[in-house]
């Protein structure tokens, strides 16, 4: 498997950045509800591999209609 197969599936960095900083914020705000071992590992799970793989769905759904 090729290096450019891998990292095309990555979200682009801007992504994981902003993914910090509204986790920073959150944990903040919310410091017992976000700053703990179940939530953190979702909250990447779901911001870094679901949020994009709903967006592409969603662009291809659109773009083939």
């Amino acid at each position: 498997m090729s290096d450019e197969r891998r990292t095309e599936r990555l979200p682009a960095v801007g992504w994981f950045i902003l993914t910090l900083v509204v986790y920073m914020a959150l944990g903040l705000l919310f410091k017992r509800a976000v700053l703990n071992w179940v939530v953190g590992p979702l909250w990447l799970f779901g911001t870094l591999y679901l949020l994009p793989v709903l967006a592409r769905a969603l662009r291809n759904r659109l773009a083939g209609r």
